[in-house]
């Protein structure tokens, strides 16, 4: 049970570190001050608990999804 949970954390991870990435580079691109990271992980702090839920939730799915990309994009050039 503990393997859940703990995955659901490293997803989240990257979840938001591609989140504060996309966010970093368009608006460096747009010429607009730049989000930390810290303020993005922080971010569902300071919702509600459905909206927190939410937030986790989408972060989590994110993670998933990007780490299934790059795994897949490895394993074409292996």
């Amino acid at each position: 049970m503990d393997g859940i949970f703990i995955g659901s954390i490293i997803f989240e991870f990257i979840g938001v570190f591609f989140r504060w990435l996309y966010f970093y580079i368009t608006r460096k691109l747009s010429n607009k001050e730049a989000i930390s990271f810290k303020r993005i992980w922080q971010e569902r702090k300071n919702k509600d608990f459905k909206e927190e839920f939410e937030y986790g939730v989408s972060n989590i799915f994110l993670g998933m999804l990007i780490t299934v990309l790059i795994i897949a994009a490895i394993s074409l050039f292996i």
